[in-house]
């Protein structure tokens, strides 16, 4: 898959079906959906792409419970990426998931 050619709407849909499949139990399948989209953003290494990327994996693993150790740093990294490029459609939902994630 050429990296240059794959962006929208494929990286969103991938974070879509991640959360989805994550939200029904299917963590593994999830996970590597997850880190198919986190793949892509590191190849294509843009803002945006990193963003979704490491967004998708973050809520992959909110929703499997793995939240201080894993789903924070991947998500405070999705919105380092999404200020650094002022992606203020993806910004408040990265923010949303970390505010999901409790303290510990």
């Amino acid at each position: 898959m050429d990296p240059e050619r794959v962006g929208y709407p494929y990286l969103p849909a991938l974070r879509r079906i991640a959360r989805e499949l994550a939200v029904i139990g299917q963590f593994a399948d999830a996970e590597a959906y997850a880190r198919r989209a986190l793949a892509i953003g590191d190849l294509r290494d843009d803002p945006w792409s990193l963003a979704e990327g490491n967004l998708a994996l973050g809520l992959v693993y909110l929703e499997s419970g793995r939240t201080a150790e894993r789903a924070v740093p991947v998500l405070i990294r999705a919105l380092e990426c999404a200020r650094a490029a002022e992606l203020g459609l993806l910004e408040p939902h990265i923010a949303a998931a970390l505010a999901c994630a409790p303290n510990e």
